[in-house]
């Protein structure tokens, strides 16, 4: 007969953060894709990650009519739970006007980046 030992292992998972929905309201709490010039937006980003560990959200924001475009970090809460909702905001609508695209990512302790979520937003005069 054979007897085999081994140590004990801990195996940690590297898992990317996911971002499940973003979700925009003007500043009367109103859920909407269409904002004037001159308002501010609030959102709530829902997402999570198995390993506890999110730090930033990158937001990347393009003009769609003139190409034109930057982004912003923002340093994340800790992350206490799996699921978690972050609150960002008041942001102001600076335009100009148009259509916009806007894209999320979320990276954790690790590195690792979650896949990006999209969403158009018209900024109205």
């Amino acid at each position: 007969m054979i007897r085999c030992s081994a140590p004990m292992m801990t195996i940690t998972a590297e898992t990317a953060p996911e971002i499940t929905i973003v979700q925009f309201y003007d500043s009367g709490g109103n859920a909407t894709y269409t904002f004037q010039i001159g308002d501010q937006a609030d959102l709530l980003v829902y997402a999570n990650d198995p390993d506890q560990d999110m730090e930033t959200l990158s937001i990347q924001q393009t003009h769609v009519a003139s190409g034109n475009s930057d982004s912003a970090m923002f340093e994340l809460p800790e992350q206490t739970e799996v699921e978690m909702v972050y609150h960002v905001g008041p942001m102001d609508i600076i335009g100009p006007a148009g259509e916009w695209k806007l894209e999320f990512t979320i990276t954790d302790a690790e590195g690792n980046t979650s896949s990006t979520k999209s969403y158009n937003l018209t900024a109205t005069d």
